[in-house]
């Protein structure tokens, strides 16, 4: 579901859901049960942001009781994203620290790297350019250790943006997953 969501496809995200549902329904499984509620807050990501982090929060915790650390940090990374939509910049660090600390302890790159960028795109937001930068020259390294050339395309053209037009990068929210994007009014 995360995959969907982050690629724009809101349908895909449905299915996804959907098909949870039925596999906890039949099952009864606590880890079918934990992603389905993860898969809701994905599907309520971009109309009902509020209702998107109290679920994620509440599936990084289920994973979390189930020992499934990788799954709580990225339900925890998802949740960070949905806070800041909604303006819970403090809040979406500490998701964000949590997550890291959990994709450290796993040797997980790619999740630290996700997590560099959305940091980054809080600092941008809050007019911390030159941390921003930093972060995604962070993000980057992760992303060229471990031969991500999406994350590196999107870091890069985020750093170029930041260095040709002076404006931190603000570009991450453009070409990063579509739950972070912004309208052109907010350019």
């Amino acid at each position: 579901a995360t995959f969907f969501t982050e690629q724009g496809l809101a349908p895909d995200t449905s299915a996804c859901a959907a098909a949870l549902s039925q596999i906890a329904e039949a099952t009864a499984q606590p880890e079918a049960i934990a992603a389905l509620v993860h898969a809701r807050g994905e599907t309520l990501l971009a109309d009902q942001p509020e209702a998107a982090a109290q679920q994620l929060r509440t599936a990084a915790e289920m994973f979390s009781r189930l020992d499934l650390p990788l799954q709580a940090a990225q339900a925890q990374r998802r949740a960070a994203a949905a806070a800041t939509r909604l303006g819970e910049h403090a809040r979406a660090r500490e998701l964000l620290s949590e997550a890291s600390a959990r994709c450290n302890a796993l040797g997980d790159s790619l999740g630290r790297a996700q997590c560099l960028i959305l940091l980054a795109l809080i600092e941008e937001t809050l007019g911390a350019f030159e941390r921003g930068r930093e972060l995604l020259g962070r993000a980057r390294g992760e992303f060229d250790g471990i031969g991500y050339r999406l994350g590196l395309a999107q870091c890069d053209l985020a750093l170029g943006h930041a260095v040709f037009f002076g404006t931190g990068c603000r570009t991450v929210s453009r070409i990063g997953p579509s739950s972070f994007n912004r309208n052109s009014s907010q350019s």
